[in-house]
């Protein structure tokens, strides 16, 4: 017999206009208030059984899900609104994170099986991690089709004007280019019936891929108020979910690395 439990409810629930009005208030308050804007400053590791809402979570603050909830909070779901803006999640009806959510499919799995140095495999595992979270940001973008990709501003730490260059920040397209040239060149490593010798690593291996560890935010056009001139800020976050798919030594490296002071983003990572 199957498990009826093995398929979510939620997961049959693909648009936020949708899914927003079935989601309750009570426990985004009562396990993130106590907590409030340092849940989204540094590391949090949210554990929970199978089930429990954890996924549901991830999808109510991811930038899509907060976008359509600022369009009309009180149609959709007033109570959820309100508690997001005492999370400071929502601020003045506009969201405050760019949030995205990175399932660990079989692909980060499958780095750890790679016949490759322990150093080796970190490094493609963060560059995937990053690429992929980058990627993801600007498909969240792309969602508001009133947004000009162009005129985002990609906003990097005051002393990094090098990595700036490295990651092509001042272009929001070259930015993105990069980080899918480097999601590419780690999924073509994956999926090689035969992995590639250490050697030919090198466009990977020699172009040290710290996304996180140098930006700050993106700056957009405040596309809720339509106010020439006016931009918002959005603080950029990682939700690693289900991370319990690592190999232990991986989801320990993966902690270990996310909980950096260097590192600005937003970082959840979300396991059984």
């Amino acid at each position: 017999m199957d498990n009826p439990f093995k398929k979510r409810a939620t997961e049959y629930v693909a648009e936020p206009s949708t899914l927003l009005p079935l989601v309750s208030h009570t426990p985004l308050l009562e396990f993130f208030s106590l907590d409030g804007v340092e849940l989204l400053e540094k590391l949090s590791i949210v554990v929970g059984t199978p089930g429990c809402g954890k996924t549901t979570i991830a999808r109510v603050i991811e930038f899509d899900s907060l976008a359509t909830l600022a369009r009309d909070p009180v149609e959709i779901n007033k109570e959820l609104a309100v508690a997001l803006t005492q999370l400071s999640i929502l601020r003045d009806g506009t969201p405050s994170l760019l949030a995205y959510r990175l399932p660990m499919t079989t692909n980060f799995r499958s780095i750890w099986d790679l016949p490759y140095s322990e150093s080796i495999r970190a490094t493609l595992l963060r560059a995937y991690v990053q690429s992929k979270a980058v990627l993801g940001w600007f498909r969240q973008l792309e969602t508001l089709e009133e947004l000009d990709i162009e005129q985002i501003e990609i906003v990097i730490s005051s002393d990094s004007e090098s990595a700036r260059k490295v990651l092509k920040a001042d272009s929001p397209s070259d930015f993105r280019e990069y980080a899918r040239r480097i999601e590419l060149a780690v999924f073509k490593v994956i999926t090689a019936l035969v992995a590639p010798s250490e050697q030919d690593l090198a466009e990977i291996i020699n172009e040290t891929y710290d996304v996180f560890e140098y930006i700050e935010r993106f700056r957009v056009r405040n596309w809720i108020a339509d106010t020439p001139g006016e931009y918002v800020d959005l603080l950029p976050m990682a939700i690693v979910d289900d991370a319990h798919e690592l190999h232990p030594l991986q989801f320990a490296q993966l902690r270990d690395w996310l909980k950096r002071r260097n590192i600005k983003i937003g970082r959840w990572v979300m396991c059984r």
